[in-house]
């Protein structure tokens, strides 16, 4: 049963502008934020690299990020359809379909817009070899990736990326089980993001968000396990935010609350 509401809750999304116009929108922020950086002398790492350590893109990142699947939980409940779905599924198999569906294209939006503007600058000639290194921040454990596998290297700094901001749009969906609201469920997350970032500022660098959201080296270690931790902690993130979005959505369903 539970894989029947995954198809149908990704249906829905798939078959909607919304996640379309999403990824071009994560596109057009990628150029528009680093118009300015693009030029002859500069290669691609130099480009990612500056897109990364952006405030002002990462702010309007998680819009997009957010807007094909955050307001998921809302939606069925203002138009009750959720009383249907879990007649027919199961309150278990729903809330694990709302879960992993935003999770998985909250991260899928950003990844493959990323991604897609990368390859336009291919396309567009600049340089991909890994020879230059430009960009390379001493405290990424994976700069080796640069000389040997130049694409493993941007999918892992992507995805890392891509990574915290399943983190910050799952927060919108929890928050939407308290507020059933499409605007709090899309503007929650920036505001979460915020707040978490500026407390565990204050904490050691190996629980600072926004230096493993960088993909730095808080650990001091390979790229393996560099990778593996920052993972491990954005996942711990959203299944805490997960579990409190369950009880919240059981006791509404309980009618416990009104």
């Amino acid at each position: 049963m539970i894989l029947q509401q995954l198809k149908a809750d990704y249906k829905r999304i798939f078959s909607s502008p919304k996640m379309y116009l999403s990824i071009l929108g994560v596109v057009l922020l990628c150029y528009i934020s680093t118009e300015k950086y693009i030029h002859g002398s500069v290669d691609i790492y130099y480009i990612l690299d500056i897109l990364i350590g952006l405030s002002v893109f990462k702010k309007l990142i998680i819009i997009f990020s957010a807007l094909p699947c955050v307001t998921g939980f809302y939606d069925d409940w203002k138009h009750q359809y959720i009383k249907n779905i879990v007649i027919r599924t199961g309150r278990r198999n729903y809330i694990i379909s709302k879960i992993v569906v935003c999770v998985s294209i909250s991260f899928l939006v950003v990844f493959l817009g990323i991604l897609i503007f990368i390859g336009l600058l291919i396309g567009m000639g600049f340089d991909y070899s890994g020879i230059n290194g430009m960009g390379l921040d001493e405290n990424m454990p994976y700069g080796i990736f640069l000389y040997q596998k130049p694409f493993l290297y941007v999918c892992c700094i992507v995805s890392i990326y891509a990574a915290s901001m399943a983190v910050w749009v799952t927060s919108g969906l929890m928050i939407s089980s308290y507020i059933p609201n499409s605007f709090v469920a899309i503007c929650s997350p920036l505001i979460f993001s915020y707040l978490l970032e500026e407390i565990t500022g204050l904490l050691p660098p190996y629980f600072n968000m926004y230096l493993l959201a960088k993909a730095s080296n808080v650990l001091g270690k390979n790229a393996t396990y560099s990778y593996l931790y920052t993972i491990f902690i954005f996942t711990v993130l959203i299944l805490g935010q997960g579990l409190i979005f369950a009880k919240r959505v059981k006791r509404r369903l309980g009618n416990e609350i009104s």
